[in-house]
């Protein structure tokens, strides 16, 4: 039994290699282009927080529609994963090829891979978007009132506490 590695028998087609490296970044271009294109549209308030954007002379985005604002909220985040994510998910991708590169069905598991990879950003999106509506809506009913400075204090000490704990460093 000899310990060297076979020859590879990929099959002749996709390989994440030249073109498929080119179209990743082809693809996180259009995502940033996208999110330039969004910011400099009359929609560009979605992307914001409401006060900066109320600052501005815009009117405050209404909270009552959280489903729609989610769902606004999760398109940008999306294509913010996709712009700034993708590009490093160049090792993963090429660790997957060649963890599958013999097996005919191999573009559509790396398709699933990046729909995976894309998708867990997005519902990390929505809850981040239901947390974020959340405590607009507490600090807007008066829920936090003049607390509302401690929003930013709590998320560092949280922050700190989970990096400084022993989840952190696994």
């Amino acid at each position: 039994m000899s310990s060297a590695a076979a020859p590879s028998t990929a099959a002749p087609g996709w390989r994440l290699a030249g073109p498929s490296v080119v179209m990743m970044a082809a693809a996180a271009t259009a995502a940033a282009g996208g999110l330039l294109l969004w910011w400099s549209s009359p929609a560009a308030r979605y992307l914001d927080h409401g006060p900066a954007s109320a600052a501005a002379g815009e009117p405050h985005v209404d909270h009552t529609g959280a489903v729609a604002m989610m769902a606004i909220f999760a398109v940008a985040w999306l294509l913010m994963a996709a712009a700034t994510m993708l590009p490093t998910a160049v090792p993963l991708l090429m660790a997957f090829d060649r963890l599958v590169g013999a097996r005919a069905d191999r573009r559509s598991l790396a398709l699933a891979v990046v729909g995976g990879f894309l998708g867990v950003w997005a519902l990390s999106g929505i809850l981040l978007s239901a947390v974020d509506l959340g405590i607009h809506g507490a600090v807007e009913g008066g829920v936090i009132g003049d607390h509302a400075s401690l929003i930013l204090a709590t998320t560092l000490v949280a922050a700190g506490a989970y990096q400084l704990s022993p989840a952190a460093g696994r």
